[in-house]
């Protein structure tokens, strides 16, 4: 599953599109954070700086 792909990134290398994909999915920051080895804050920051919108299904 995508959480799998998320483990295998680091914190400094994930991308746009692995993030982008990560949310539209589902994911939560915290969710990212914790596959990445990251804290939530970090991947929200990140998130913001690339334009990433939250993605919630409804």
């Amino acid at each position: 599953d995508y959480y799998n792909n998320l483990e295998d990134v680091s914190c400094g290398s994930i991308i746009y599109e692995i993030l982008k994909k990560a949310k539209q999915i589902g994911f939560s920051d915290k969710q990212i954070a914790a596959a990445i080895k990251s804290t939530e804050l970090a991947v929200r920051k990140l998130r913001e700086e690339l334009k990433i919108t939250p993605f919630v299904k409804q």
